[in-house]
């Protein structure tokens, strides 16, 4: 092998240089994206858990004033045959609720059941009174229209949220940024033969299933 030139050692050292650079500047960027992700999994699920409740309860609490809430004289309209000034706060204080709930993180199955009643009313309309969400029957929607329509979005979000992921979790203590060990899981594991209560039954969340975070 002969020996290499001044010119081509220079050329492959900046070779083998760039070559480290790049490597270098890659396992920079997988460290970062792998913080970025594991950040989101401890927290984008109890992010949207917060963010359900404050829509509910900002909504909410704009019905308790009378002609505050932009969607109160649709509702009037919508559904002639519920008496407005009661209903209004009863569903003003129903939101509130939901939204107090979501925020606590606890009752998953009551707040998410609270939640699907609430909706059912509220997207009625969708089929109640069409001549008031479409311009053009069946795909046209009107601004109103749109915005009950969006309302599947919250029903989907708190679908996920209600998957056990965003609620506290019986028998799994939490373990900071370092994935749960063999160890960890089986202590925070319930006895084959544990049976919970009605009660129990009602107040877990909807998923004990464990995960590595």
């Amino acid at each position: 092998m002969g020996i290499l030139s001044t010119g081509e050692m220079q050329r492959v050292t900046g070779e083998f240089q760039q070559a480290q650079a790049a490597a270098t500047l890659r396992e920079k960027l997988e460290r970062f994206d792998e913080a970025v992700v594991q950040l989101l999994a401890r927290h984008s699920i109890t992010l949207l858990r917060v963010s359900i409740g404050i829509v509910y309860i900002w909504f909410g609490a704009l019905k308790f004033v009378p002609g505050l809430s932009p969607i109160e004289g649709f509702i009037r309209e919508a559904l002639p045959f519920l008496p407005g000034d009661l209903f209004l706060p009863f569903l003003a204080a129903w939101e509130v609720l939901i939204g107090v709930l979501f925020i606590s993180g606890r009752f998953t199955r009551i707040t998410i059941l609270l939640m699907l009643a609430q909706m059912g009313g509220a997207m009625s309309p969708l089929l109640l009174a069409t001549d008031k969400v479409f311009n053009h029957f069946p795909y046209g929607w009107n601004l109103v229209g749109q915005y009950i329509f969006k309302d599947i979005i919250l029903v989907s979000a708190a679908l996920v949220v209600a998957e056990g992921r965003g609620m506290p979790r019986p028998y799994l203590s939490s373990v900071p940024s370092s994935r749960l060990s063999t160890d960890n899981i089986a202590a925070n594991t319930p006895p084959a033969n544990f049976l919970p209560t009605p009660l129990q039954r009602l107040f877990l969340p909807v998923s004990n299933s464990l995960r590595l975070k």
